[in-house]
């Protein structure tokens, strides 16, 4: 009986953290950095679809990396939303102090970087948006995804 009983908490508990955790995004895709080395020339595609242009979303990039990354942050072109012909967007990946910002475990650390807030989209439909590195260092080691995430703005 205390067996069922423990068993049947811990179920209601992992139930209820995941129903928790989970989110109201409009759209949520990763694309995976080839060999965790990303070329100036890989360039990442994201195709969400966006079915009402009368509300506003919020979007963020993501970006999942190893601890051992050379630099402080990373320098990102987004082609396809704001400005034209394309967004050059820093995202910091470490204080000064070489502390990782994000969340992660032992060396691989996630980044969500907020990029623009109440955007309105101009077509309703499926979305094309590129993303490429903008380093000086050609092949960029220690990035393994980037992502992109569209939620409904609370305003």
């Amino acid at each position: 009986m205390i067996k069922k009983t423990i068993f049947g908490l811990l179920a209601f508990s992992t139930l209820t953290m995941f129903v928790s955790c989970s989110t109201n995004n409009t759209y949520n895709s990763f694309q995976k950095v080839k060999n965790y080395k990303w070329s100036n020339k890989d360039t990442l595609f994201y195709t969400p679809k966006i079915d009402d242009i009368d509300k506003s979303y919020d979007i963020y990039l993501s970006v999942r990396y190893q601890k051992e990354y050379d630099f402080s942050n990373l320098w990102l072109q987004v082609y396809g939303l704001e400005k034209l012909p394309f967004d050059r967007i820093e995202i910091p990946l470490f204080k000064n102090d070489g502390t990782p910002y994000g969340k992660g475990l032992k060396s691989n650390f996630t980044v969500n970087a907020a990029y623009l807030k109440g955007y309105k989209f101009k077509k309703s439909g499926t979305q094309k948006i590129a993303i490429i590195q903008n380093m000086r260092k050609n092949p960029l080691p220690g990035v393994m995804d980037i992502g992109i995430i569209i939620k409904p703005s609370l305003k």
